[in-house]
């Protein structure tokens, strides 16, 4: 066990003698420390000992339009390791990975396409080569109990609804993305990425009065 006794120095539980040290401690967590030390659950002066600089990053849900530069980078990864040859992946396994929850982060993407690969036949990735995930992905999922489905029997995915959201907006005011992202409550950085994850081209128009 090692006692700090001062900013720089340490003594092991035991020990007279003090050892200098030069050292950085970077800790993470997904819980809520906060609440951890109102509950009693971490110590308090611990907590402000390392939390000097605290940066909290969202989870892959909130941040969905890294999941393609993610996979590019995971895929290259694969290739270097000669772990596989997949070199891309299809649009319709892209929005199937848009609109997973991802619980488990970008480690959970980092596995699904690491598993995805072993299964893939050519150099692109499809959804049937997702099946084998542990998290469902793939495969068809059964209609939850008490639910009603729509006139189609079926259930539109929320990344096409997002999609025709953003389309029908860009029609709408022309092109103008600077005022879609406003109308659509994002910010224009957000409605780019989007734009390539969906594969939307935009074309502006000009309205009349414009020079």
């Amino acid at each position: 066990l090692l006692r700090v006794l001062q900013e720089g120095e340490i003594q092991k539980v035991g020990s007279p003698r003090a050892v200098k040290v030069d050292v950085r401690i970077v800790a993470a967590t997904n819980r809520n420390v906060r609440e951890m030390i109102q509950q009693k659950l971490f110590r308090e002066d611990l907590f402000y000992r390392i939390a000097v600089v605290t940066v909290a990053l969202p989870s892959l849900a909130e941040r969905v339009e890294d999941i393609p530069l993610l996979v590019q980078s995971f895929l290259a990864q694969n290739r270097a390791e000669g772990f596989s040859r997949v070199r891309d992946i299809s649009p319709e396994a892209l929005r199937m990975l848009v609109r997973h929850p991802w619980p488990g982060n970008v480690r959970e993407l980092e596995m699904a396409v690491k598993n995805a690969c072993i299964f893939c036949d050519g150099e692109t990735l499809l959804p049937r080569d997702f099946e084998n995930v542990s998290s469902g992905l793939g495969r068809p999922t059964a209609p939850l109990m008490g639910t009603t489905p729509n006139a189609t029997g079926a259930v539109r995915p929320l990344a096409d609804l997002e999609r025709e959201a953003i389309v029908h907006a860009l029609q709408v005011l022309g092109g103008n993305k600077k005022r879609a992202a406003e109308d659509l409550g994002i910010d224009r950085r957000t409605l780019y990425n989007k734009l390539e994850t969906y594969g939307i081209v935009v074309e502006r128009r000009a309205h009349v009065g414009e020079a």
